[in-house]
């Protein structure tokens, strides 16, 4: 008689180095596909801001108001290559993928479902965040990135892929620390907290613009329901984001106390624009999180859940506005600068949706998942699109950014 195999241990060992392996090669298609669209971006005079930057930078020596201004001098002076610097940003964009792949284990967590992550099984997950986009309409849109466009990550500015990858892991450790705040704060993490937004708000002021008042709104909420017993730590929180607010003041006075007449002003020119003409465009742009959050107000969802994605929808709906009545004059007035942390909010808002699709998706009943399958379609049909756009980039000489 032939003995039985035992075969679950192998299969196990298998299907580990099968996702490790998969892994191994996705990352690295994202590293050599990013690296060669910003190599081809640094050296080819086109519409994408990255060629200006690396140029004024390098040949101009110019003194901007970014910690990518010093990165960008340090790495040319180390390796007399631009080409370093298309190195520094992908590598960038695969921390990224790290990034909110921790930021979705931390929000698992908190939703009471952290046995229903795995790291490596969700990594491919997180990859497909860095292609969010607005859902490509052929007879709508003339191009696949343009104007109004909130939710399509940009791939054209140093400065938006660097501050992307500090904002997230600030946003984590915010919702780790906002969970037990009112009792205790971990230290370690108001460390990374402090320390990560000062890094964000140091390559690039937008996350903070919408991040910080939200944040205080919850803080004063908390503070009346408590009647003012959570003072001491109220301020210990607080003080984190103080810290790194102090860049702000260095960054405004080289952006706007020059000669150049650059100022910041309240106009309702683009609203007014927006809704004469882009009220698809943000339909295309928020199809997935708009029809998840209407499902899931329906769902029976812890109140942690609850809490993080209406914190995540104001700080989206403050980034926008921030976008449409900010803006400003001088040298500056049509580069849009007010949209970066409206790109990065969508984004946020994508990942909040979808983590919470994948809890309740796991705990729903036979009969409710073909509603859920929608939903995934809508965020794929999301990602597809933005693949496709970085496709293009990827492999067209001449193309449109803004």
């Amino acid at each position: 008689m032939i003995n039985k195999v035992k075969t679950g241990k192998p299969l196990t060992l298998l299907y580990k180095v099968i996702i490790a392996v998969f892994n191994a090669v996705m990352l690295s298609g994202v590293f050599y596909t990013s690296y060669h669209l910003f190599h081809k971006l640094i050296f080819t005079k086109n519409h994408s801001d990255i060629y200006i930057h690396v140029k004024t930078v390098i040949d101009y020596n110019m003194k901007g108001y970014s910690l990518m201004t010093v990165l960008i001098k340090s790495l040319y002076s180390l390796t007399q290559s631009k080409d370093s610097i298309a190195v520094m940003l992908a590598v960038a964009v695969v921390l990224t993928v790290f990034a909110v792949n921790y930021l979705m284990y931390v929000l698992f967590k908190l939703y009471g479902k952290e046995k229903w992550f795995s790291f490596w099984r969700f990594l491919p997950i997180s990859a497909t965040t860095v292609f969010i986009s607005s859902i490509y309409v052929v007879k709508y849109y003339e191009h696949y990135y343009c104007d109004f466009v909130t939710s399509t990550q940009p791939w054209h500015n140093t400065t938006y892929i660097l501050m992307r990858l500090f904002a997230v892991i600030a946003v984590a450790m915010y919702f780790l620390i906002e969970s037990t705040y009112l009792k205790k704060i971990n230290f370690g993490y108001a460390v990374v907290f402090t320390v990560s937004l000062l890094f964000a708000n140091s390559v690039k002021p937008n996350f903070i613009i919408s991040f910080a008042p939200i944040m205080l709104l919850f803080m004063i909420i908390d503070f009346i329901k408590q009647k003012g017993k959570c003072l001491k730590n109220s301020i210990a929180f607080g003080i984190c984001v103080l810290i790194s607010l102090t860049v702000l003041f260095y960054q405004y006075k080289i952006l706007y106390a020059a000669d150049d007449d650059s100022q910041i002003i309240f106009s309702l020119d683009l609203l007014r624009q927006f809704f004469k003409t882009s009220l698809l465009a943000l339909l295309c742009d928020l199809a997935f999180p708009l029809f998840s959050t209407f499902l899931l107000l329906f769902k029976d969802r812890s109140k942690s859940e609850k809490s993080i994605l209406t914190k995540v929808w104001l700080m989206y709906i403050l980034s926008f506005f921030t976008f449409l009545v900010l803006k400003e004059t001088g040298m500056r007035e049509n580069d849009g600068n007010f949209a970066w942390g409206m790109y990065f909010f969508s984004f946020l808002l994508n990942i909040v949706c979808l983590t919470q699709w994948i809890s309740n998706y796991k705990s729903s009943k036979s009969e409710e998942r073909f509603v859920y399958l929608i939903g995934i379609l809508a965020y794929a049909a999301s990602v597809v699109s933005g693949f496709s756009y970085f496709v293009i980039l990827n492999t067209t000489k001449t193309f449109y950014v803004i």
